[in-house]
């Protein structure tokens, strides 16, 4: 399977996550998440990103970064490299410590900047370990709620420029979602990779994307040329799938509809009645475990493979 097409330029803004292997712990100690916060140090000095939002959990990690330069895949590589290092030092392990790569999402700054950083405050919340934000101690929350001097690389002025400046109304605007369930922006994010209007949508193909020759044939690529794939035509090649069960189509269906066409999660939660009932947080869980498969089972693979072909040679195309 192809890697997840990485778009880099300085000045960009992602949303990144990384998750332990087979979901395990990647702290198992305050001291653990110390030493992780000084490898994220070390990289701001050493690769010049800025952290707008960072909220660490027992078995996964939020940011909200922002890269000065073109340097993405170099700084999380030494960000998770270093601290596997230390982690496997410390325990006397070896292998993997986080799951594949880190999931890095990029995002429009000024439409998604507020939402997404009271996403990541409100994780352990959501998560059930504290009440408010606010007692969590490791994520930048109690930073932007107070006078508390923050880590070096903690960037909060555009978000609390957005609020002019006033950490009450960003207060309230963050503890607005203890009060009312709030909508997940990421489930917003098109084909698992831009988080953004149409107008930036269209930017960073022309910019980031269409003068790359080398990744004209990635899945995710394709998957940026609106229009490409007509969801109906997707549903019907997959059920003549013979091979496959009834589940299996349902997960291939959310994964290539997901993957080839502009429609949100919601859309295909939608698209999927009369077929399977599925929410658009599983659809999103489902994209999920459809990757992994293809990557474990190689029968699987070869028939994502063949979809892939039909499609490919106009089958699944809009009329």
């Amino acid at each position: 399977m192809s890697r997840p097409l990485r778009i880099e330029y300085p000045g960009a803004f992602y949303h990144i996550t990384s998750r332990g292997n087979e979901r395990k712990n990647i702290y198992d100690s305050d001291q653990d998440r110390e030493k992780f916060l000084g490898i994220v140090s070390r990289a701001y000095e050493r690769f010049k990103i800025r952290i707008h939002a960072y909220c660490l959990m027992s078995n996964h990690y939020h940011f909200l970064m922002e890269t000065t330069r073109s340097n993405l895949s170099r700084c999380m590589q030494y960000i998770n490299s270093t601290y596997t290092n230390y982690f496997n030092r410390k325990k006397k392990r070896c292998g993997h410590l986080f799951q594949h790569r880190y999931l890095g999402l990029l995002i429009e700054e000024n439409s998604y900047l507020t939402h997404l950083s009271r996403y990541i405050h409100l994780n352990p919340v959501r998560a059930g370990l504290v009440k408010t934000p606010e007692e969590y101690a490791w994520s930048s929350y109690r930073y932007y709620i107070s006078s508390k001097n923050s880590p070096d690389f903690l960037v909060k002025n555009n978000t609390l420029g957005l609020f002019n400046g006033n950490t009450d109304h960003y207060r309230a605007f963050v503890e607005e979602g203890l009060l009312k369930e709030l909508k997940n922006p990421l489930l917003d994010a098109f084909a698992g990779l831009v988080l953004g209007g149409d107008k930036f949508m269209e930017k960073i193909k022309r910019e980031h994307i269409e003068k790359n020759k080398k990744t004209r044939d990635l899945p995710s690529l394709r998957a940026l040329n609106k229009d490409i794939l007509n969801p109906s035509n997707i549903i019907r090649i997959i059920k003549q799938c013979h091979e496959l069960s009834h589940k299996e189509k349902s997960k291939l269906m959310v994964y290539f509809m997901r993957n080839f066409t502009d429609l949100t999660l919601e859309e295909i939660s939608a698209r999927m009645e009369g077929i399977d009932k599925i929410s658009s947080t599983a659809a999103w869980k489902i994209v999920k475990r459809v990757e992994d498969r293809i990557d474990k089972d190689s029968v699987f693979g070869k028939i994502v493979t063949t979809i892939r072909y039909k499609m490919a040679n106009g089958e699944a195309r809009h009329h």
